[in-house]
């Protein structure tokens, strides 16, 4: 049975950050009070702060600056739905979880990319792909990692669904921290050919309208990477 964590002083302080970026309390690019004034603000130590402002480094949304202060580094729609990273802290929260939820996720995206994507959105997926196959000739792996990340992004920002591209975002994020957590974040070598063809067929699939076959791939390409993890 999964377990419950009750929320840190630090997640608290992080959404409600997020929620006042996301309501435009502190605009993109703009500096965030210091950290004495956010200790003020919400009651709590300097180190949960700190704390804080490192969780919101990692998600991309503050860029830290030495000397000069915190500043606001992207306002994404996946912001949102930041809350579900905190299914990361369930224990029975594991890969056929989150691949389940992939599964089910991303064959709809795919179909909705298939049906309304731009010639722009077609270019970037092959862009995404080609990039693939020149880091892995060049055993580049992280580069490969974070191409692959993108190239899922790109397929739900195609969809047209807002709300989907937040979930993939986050699932994105999930996924991420599930494969450092079992060390297995850049263990791609034995199915990365076969995972960037994959790849390869989807953007095809997409760039036809081929609801059906962009469903297909993506089936088997979201099943090929869970047997992997499972390993």
């Amino acid at each position: 049975m999964s377990q419950v964590v009750s929320k840190s002083k630090r997640d608290i302080v992080t959404e409600h950050i997020i929620n006042e970026i996301i309501s435009g309390a502190y605009p993109l690019d703009s500096r965030l009070p210091t950290e004495n004034e956010l200790c003020e603000k919400y009651g709590v130590s300097r180190i949960t702060i700190r704390e804080s402002l490192t969780r919101l480094s990692s998600l991309g949304a503050v860029s830290i600056k030495q000397g000069r202060g915190t500043f606001v580094s992207n306002i994404d729609v996946g912001m949102f739905m930041s809350p579900f990273l905190s299914l990361i802290d369930f224990e029975a929260f594991d890969v056929g979880t989150i691949y389940d939820a992939r599964l089910y996720l991303e064959t709809g995206t795919c179909r909705l990319a298939a049906r309304n994507r731009t010639e722009e959105d077609v270019r970037m997926l092959n862009h995404y792909v080609d990039q693939m196959f020149e880091d892995i000739k060049n055993k580049n792996i992280p580069h490969l990692v974070e191409y692959d990340t993108q190239f899922h992004i790109k397929i739900a920002e195609a969809s047209g669904n807002q709300l989907l591209k937040a979930s993939v975002i986050n699932l994105e994020r999930i996924s991420k921290a599930c494969a450092t957590k079992l060390n297995k974040i850049y263990d791609t070598y034995d199915i990365m050919d076969e995972s960037a063809g994959q790849h390869r067929r989807i953007a095809l699939a997409i760039e036809q309208k081929d609801e059906d076959a962009a469903e297909k791939v993506i089936v088997e390409h979201t099943l090929l990477a869970r047997e992997h993890f499972l390993r």
